[in-house]
C-alpha cells in the first residue's frame, strides 16, 4: 500500500499539495486505493486475474500482482474494452479462426465488469 500511495499508483509525493489539500487528497486515495483493492479482490475471487495481470518472473519465482492492481487494471481493461470493440468485432468477421479465443475474452469481460 504504502508503494502504491507514494510512486506506485497515485503519486502523492508528486502532488506537493498544502496542508489542506493533502488532507483531501489522502482522504480520497483512501477510497480509491480501498475501492479498487475490494474490486480487485472479487475479480481474483472469480478466478478473472489471470486475463488482467500477467505473472512476473523475478529471481525464478512467479509473483502475483496486488488486488490493488488487478483493481486498476480491470478498470482500465473495461475502458479500453469499450474503445475498441467494434474494431476487435470487424477483425473477428475477417478472422474467424480467432472466434473461440475472442468469446473466451468476453465471457471474462461479463464476469470482471460484474465487480464494478
Amino acid at each position: 500500500m504504502f508503494k502504491d500511495c507514494k510512486t506506485g499508483g497515485y503519486n502523492l509525493e508528486g502532488s506537493k499539495a498544502s496542508i489542506e489539500r493533502l488532507t483531501s487528497l489522502v482522504l480520497l486515495i483512501a477510497i480509491a486505493y480501498t475501492n479498487a483493492t475490494l474490486k480487485g479482490k472479487l475479480i481474483r475471487i472469480k478466478g478473472q486475474s489471470s486475463y488482467i495481470n500477467r505473472f512476473r518472473k523475478i529471481k525464478q519465482k512467479l509473483t502475483y500482482n496486488s488486488h490493488f492492481w488487478i483493481g486498476m487494471y480491470g478498470t482500465s481493461w473495461i475502458i479500453s474494452h469499450e474503445e475498441v470493440r467494434e474494431w476487435v468485432e470487424e477483425l473477428m468477421r475477417l478472422n474467424l479462426n480467432k472466434l473461440p479465443f475472442y468469446l473466451r475474452g468476453q465471457r471474462a469481460m461479463s464476469i470482471i465488469q460484474q465487480a464494478f
